[in-house]
């Protein structure tokens, strides 16, 4: 039993060390990018970086539309001679809503001001300049032209941008009372997993509440550290455009010498 509660005091010890270094780093990359973006002000102006920053989340987000239109020509062995050329043509007419850019990206934009739509950037000329570097691939059972792909995308883009929608229109507010337990006396850190993927860090004593944004259904919440923990899965469901919290509770057992840590209930708050 002593060699358990030692391996275990020693797993706390050292995730909470590297929680420290991850959080210090986090802290450190972001102040060097509002950094980053300081300098490039004071070269190229704030509207100018602003157009930039958000052309850059827009052609991020045309990307992953296009992509995903491609996937559903190859089920059919159908390939679009150009791609890079119709994300280009995409570009044209897609203007995505605030809520499906990168939230990172709109912090950068709101923190250097109101954007000023008097400037634009001139990057079309080198945009085709560089898709003429790719060339058009052989052996393809059918080849579907970019201007005709990307003009069917103006209605797919309706269809993925409601999927998009839906996979993020539950609310979900993950929650921990600070010191719920009179032990442990160590605090300890450990890894929430929502359907299998993390979706951020947890502790003892310190308290939590994370917000994540999910899709209507079934979903299963778990947790995660390397040693000296167990996990009960929660299986809860939600509803469409619904906020839900769920409280979570854990069990130290002394004698074995890991804890338990789950979720206790799952409760909708908008009603």
């Amino acid at each position: 039993m002593q060699i358990r509660l030692q391996l275990l005091l020693f797993t706390y010890f050292s995730m909470w060390t590297c929680n420290c270094i991850n959080k210090a780093y986090a802290r450190l990359a972001k102040q060097m990018e509002y950094d980053a973006d300081d300098v490039a002000v004071n070269y190229v102006g704030v509207a100018v970086l602003q157009k930039a920053l958000l052309h850059a989340a827009c052609v991020r987000y045309n990307y992953e539309v296009v992509r995903w239109g491609l996937q559903q020509l190859q089920a059919q062995n159908i390939q679009v001679d150009e791609p890079y050329i119709a994300l280009s043509l995409v570009g044209n007419y897609s203007r995505p809503m605030r809520r499906l850019l990168s939230e990172e990206v709109v912090r950068r934009v709101e923190r250097l001001g109101m954007l000023n739509d008097s400037s634009c950037i001139g990057t079309k000329s080198i945009q085709q300049q560089a898709f003429r570097m790719f060339k058009r691939k052989a052996g393809v059972a059918q080849l579907c032209p970019a201007r005709q792909f990307a003009e069917w995308l103006r209605e797919g883009f309706d269809i993925y941008t409601r999927q998009r929608l839906l996979e993020t229109s539950v609310l979900l507010e993950i929650h921990l009372d600070r010191k719920k337990h009179k032990m442990p006396y160590v605090d300890g850190f450990y890894k929430l997993l929502l359907d299998g993927k993390e979706i951020g860090a947890g502790n003892f004593i310190k308290g939590y509440t994370l917000k994540r944004k999910t899709s209507p259904g079934k979903h299963t919440l778990t947790t995660y550290a390397p040693s000296g923990l167990i996990s009960t899965p929660l299986e809860f469901e939600v509803e469409k455009d619904g906020t839900y919290r769920i409280e979570m509770d854990y069990k130290l057992y002394v004698k074995n010498g890991y804890y338990n840590v789950y979720g206790e209930k799952c409760v909708r708050l908008d009603r």
